[in-house]
């Protein structure tokens, strides 16, 4: 009976370490999911690649309904490494990962190949920040908004304000109509804000600069780095700008 049991208990474990190690698939068949588990491989533009056993097979991103990537522990780490504001730790945490996986259907990919491209604006090596944005918005055009962003910030640090208005201009109308946004969303559309806000405080647009630094600070807090950021700015607009009595020059209704 004991020998039953430890039989039964390293039957469970090595079940337990074979579902950690899988990939996981979300097939659409007909009306049905059925679950693929197995080993990434391979990303294609249009699918991926999947190991079972011996046997690869290839499924196509219009069949898919959900990738679940099995990553490894680097993933949280260059996370970590982000919000700490170590970039060159994203960098080499991150990038192999992106490497490896571009074009994955996992938003945590994506996640991670803006975290690297922003990653080197502020290291200030825009020439491998360029063309990471631009591979982005051809590998998730339905994150588009995303890779603007980042192409707004290369045009702010080489002081052209105009592009960045220009590049945000329906993004910013796309985050008015998202209620609940994911947390890659939220920060993003307070990064958006934030450069809008910057571009129009260059262009001594004062009361357009407020107006989008307090959306920034109030409206998406979950980037805190940056949201306390714009409102630091914002309240620094307020005591350059305001006179000490009367009406205040600028302010927001």
């Amino acid at each position: 009976m004991a020998r039953n049991l430890i039989l039964t208990l390293c039957v469970g474990v090595m079940t337990l370490i074979g579902l950690q190690a899988d990939d996981v698939l979300e097939k659409k068949v007909g009306t049905r999911i059925e679950i693929v588990r197995g080993e990434v491989v391979k990303v294609d533009p249009d699918g991926v690649h999947i190991k079972q056993g011996g046997a690869t097979l290839k499924y196509f991103n219009k069949d898919i309904q959900k990738l679940t990537l099995d990553l490894p522990p680097s993933y949280a780490l260059g996370l970590n490494a982000r919000s700490k504001g170590d970039f060159n730790a994203v960098i080499s945490q991150l990038n192999p990962l992106v490497a490896k996986y571009k074009g994955a259907i996992d938003p945590k990919i994506s996640d991670a190949m803006i975290s690297v491209a922003d990653a080197y604006v502020e290291l200030k090596d825009y020439a491998k920040a360029e063309p990471l944005y631009k591979e982005f918005e051809k590998l998730y055009p339905a994150e588009k908004g995303r890779a603007n962003v980042g192409l707004a910030k290369l045009a702010f640090n080489k002081k052209d304000y105009q592009t960045p208005l220009k590049l945000l201009q329906d993004y910013l109308a796309e985050s008015t109509k998202v209620a609940s946004p994911t947390l890659a969303q939220e920060r993003a559309f307070c990064e958006a804000h934030y450069i809008v806000g910057q571009c129009y405080d260059q262009q001594k647009n004062y009361p357009l600069a407020l107006e989008h630094y307090l959306l920034s600070a109030v409206v998406y807090p979950g980037y805190k780095e940056l949201s306390e950021k714009a409102q630091a700015r914002a309240d620094a607009l307020r005591r350059e700008q305001n006179p000490a009595t009367g009406v205040p020059k600028i302010y927001v209704q």
